[in-house]
């Protein structure tokens, strides 16, 4: 998708978000991103009072700069597309904080799935090791099987496509998964995604599929490097909540990038994609200037098709 798209299709989120009837009067602050889906109201207002510190209202960009001339037909597509990203980008992380509560209930059930939701390694690695937990009741066997998927990353040209099977037996509790990385002078970001599916004796747990990133960390900073490793390793909720929060300390183009990776591992689809990317950008504009996050997420999507393409995407997706 071309920068002006994503720009325009910014530039009418942040719009809607600021129009939108679902934010609270404290500073703007919004009570879905704040991750207290089923508490009351009087303890979601205590909380958001806590909150305050951490993320105050962002100061709005002047958003018409970035509203590039358009034709007629495209603008009431980006338009359209604006208001359905606010309500998936809400739905979403209300949905995502239940299914983590979901899992944290079941203690008794039997479970697998990946440590981690996403997964940054040099392009240099050689290879990748992939732990596969079991969560819950660990008795008796469970087997899962596993496969590799391509997304930007290309099978034979950035890394050996696999599959197989895990085994685990009575009272094991972690397995690895390992994966050749391909050495590419060529490309960098790029990533490709790890399923687990098809459970016997047991079923597959949130933190399903895993997206691996081939990306160049070697030029971070110390502590750009203690932010990243704080974004990855902030758990299976990997909330826009929990990711903005490992960020507050230090928003800079290589840990941005970072959080953009890792809140976008947890979309199933181009339109929950662009949600999540955008209100990450959303949150984290009063740590940064408006045009260098952008700058960011153009790149990070400029993968995917043109507005009149990717409007169908959002047809399916309703």
């Amino acid at each position: 998708m071309k920068s002006e798209s994503v720009k325009s299709l910014i530039a009418c989120y942040l719009r809607e978000k600021q129009s939108s009837s679902h934010y609270d009067e404290v500073d703007g602050l919004s009570l879905a991103q704040c991750s207290l889906a089923g508490e009351s109201f009087g303890s979601r207002q205590n909380r958001c009072a806590e909150m305050l510190c951490v993320a105050p209202a962002a100061p709005q960009p002047v958003l018409g700069d970035y509203l590039g001339p358009l034709e007629p037909q495209e603008e009431s597509i980006v338009r359209g597309i604006g208001r359905q990203l606010c309500e998936i980008a809400e739905e979403f992380e209300l949905d995502h904080m239940k299914a983590i509560e979901n899992q944290a209930s079941a203690l008794g059930s039997k479970m697998v799935q990946f440590k981690h939701r996403c997964m940054p390694v040099a392009p240099s690695c050689g290879h990748i090791e992939i732990p596969v937990v079991r969560m819950g009741n660990s008795g008796g066997t469970a087997n899962v099987a596993w496969r590799t998927i391509n997304k930007t990353a290309i099978a034979g040209a950035h890394y050996s496509s696999s599959r197989g099977d895990i085994s685990f037996a009575e009272g094991d509790k972690e397995k690895t998964i390992e994966i050749e990385i391909i050495r590419n002078q060529g490309d960098s970001d790029v990533c490709f995604v790890v399923e687990l599916f098809n459970p016997e004796g047991t079923e597959v747990g949130a933190v399903n599929p895993l997206t691996v990133y081939i990306t160049d960390h070697t030029n971070l900073y110390d502590d750009e490097k203690q932010v990243v490793e704080n974004i990855i390793n902030c758990g299976p909720n990997t909330s826009i909540t929990n990711i903005s929060w490992c960020l507050r300390d230090k928003v800079t183009v290589n840990t941005f990038k970072a959080a953009l990776q890792c809140a976008c591992s947890n979309a199933n689809s181009i339109p929950e994609e662009l949600a999540l990317g955008f209100e990450l950008l959303r949150v984290s504009l009063q740590s940064a200037r408006f045009d260098q996050l952008t700058n960011v997420i153009c790149n990070f999507f400029n993968h995917l098709p043109e507005l009149e393409d990717i409007a169908q995407y959002f047809d399916e997706f309703n």
